[in-house]
């Protein structure tokens, strides 16, 4: 009786998906002998993308409480680990056939519209990285932090663990690379591998929108900026460099060149640009620069953005409105900014246009959810905040 209500709730999910075609989902459901596995590898044949595909495997994790179904020791999660393992076929290596009509790209964001939100906090999420691109979020946050090394990823002993606290990081599969670099570069490897395409153009993650650039955020969270600072370049976000998946900044030239990754410094990044630019050479001696700084808005009125080392600036909520003078706690009761208070954070956001910089305000209201919608209001339509720092990224679909 269980089993057949596990598989009717199953069933029922895939049809409300609206995907698909029925016969197919029933047939789906009813293989209660098959494996795990082979059950998963079917779904491809369902024609579901996006986060309504993410969450069939969530909801087809009813399967894991069958005693006569064999689950292996989890490496993040079972529920990250049996997405991982469907879109990458269980291997980040180069991509044997060139089909990006069929690649984790066109799987995560077919008929997704990329929108500016900031998905705050990524890898706190069920399914870090994956889950913000199928809800079409184009910025990603990762908080990473020195710990010594247990991947064999490089010879110093050193590695970047990912996570908020230092307390409760995993050393072995929750690192940056694991978690962030490793698949970024699978999913472009897999949508530019045409050689009929000029090399020029470079595919992004958004199977509808392939300019689309993706900020990844690096919160440094270690003293040692500098020797987090060289882990980065010269192990995880090498060979994106490489195959020219980055955002660079040409130091000679002036001039900045779009790419589907922009990295972002935040936290405690190093400040000395000559660490950044190795005193003007670029990182790898070829004149180029592939990161940039984490303005602070909320001092942006005596920030130098001449020679394009900022291209966002971001502040949290508290410290914007301390530079106004405005109360935190008058303005949750009344709800709205005075006149003055508006003028004083417009100019604010205004500035940093100016400069060329993006916006980003973090640290909002998160409850009541109608005060929380009501502040993403009063940034969007009001401030001319350029990206929306959410947790709830089903809600900021939404709104």
């Amino acid at each position: 009786m269980v089993k057949t209500i596990l598989c009717l709730a199953l069933f029922v999910s895939i049809a409300s998906l609206g995907y698909g075609d029925v016969d197919f989902a029933k047939n789906f459901v009813s293989k209660s002998q098959d494996t795990f596995q082979t059950r998963f590898l079917e779904i491809g044949a369902l024609g579901i993308s996006g986060r309504n595909l993410l969450q069939l495997f969530k909801v087809s994790l009813v399967d894991v409480i069958r005693p006569n179904v064999r689950i292996p020791e989890a490496r993040v999660s079972n529920y990250y680990d049996r997405v991982h393992d469907y879109l990458f076929r269980g291997a980040l290596s180069l991509p044997e056939v060139c089909d990006p009509d069929k690649s984790v790209v066109a799987q995560l964001t077919r008929n997704v519209s990329p929108i500016n939100i900031h998905s705050h906090n990524d890898y706190w999420r069920d399914l870090p990285l994956f889950e913000a691109i199928a809800h079409g979020a184009t910025s990603v946050e990762a908080d990473v932090w020195l710990v010594p090394n247990q991947n064999k990823l490089q010879s110093n002993g050193f590695a970047l663990a990912v996570g908020h606290d230092e307390n409760y990081l995993g050393p072995v599969h929750r690192t940056l690379d694991k978690l962030y670099t490793d698949p970024l570069l699978y999913m472009l490897n897999e949508v530019n591998c045409n050689k009929r395409v000029k090399k020029s153009n470079r595919y992004g993650l958004f199977y509808d929108s392939p300019d689309t650039t993706i900020y990844q955020f690096i919160d440094f969270k270690s003293s040692d900026s500098v020797l987090t600072y060289k882990l980065l370049m010269e192990v995880y976000f090498k060979k994106l460099i490489e195959k020219d998946f980055i955002t660079k900044y040409n130091l000679e030239t002036k001039q900045l060149e779009w790419r589907p990754i922009t990295i972002i410094l935040t936290g405690n990044y190093p400040t000395d640009m000559n660490i950044i630019d190795n005193n003007g050479k670029g990182y790898f001696n070829d004149t180029k620069r592939y990161v940039f700084q984490d303005a602070s808005l909320h001092d942006i009125k005596t920030y130098d953005n001449s020679d394009n080392k900022s291209l966002i600036a971001s502040t949290s909520f508290n410290k914007l409105l301390n530079e106004c003078n405005i109360s935190r706690v008058k303005f949750n009761l009344k709800r709205k900014f005075e006149d003055n208070e508006m003028n004083c954070l417009t100019s604010l956001i205004e500035t940093a246009h100016s400069k060329n910089l993006q916006t980003r305000i973090w640290g909002g209201p998160e409850w009541p959810v109608a005060f929380a919608k009501q502040v993403w209001d009063i940034e969007l339509s009001q401030l001319n905040v350029d990206y929306l720092n959410v947790d709830d990224l089903a809600e900021a679909m939404k709104f």
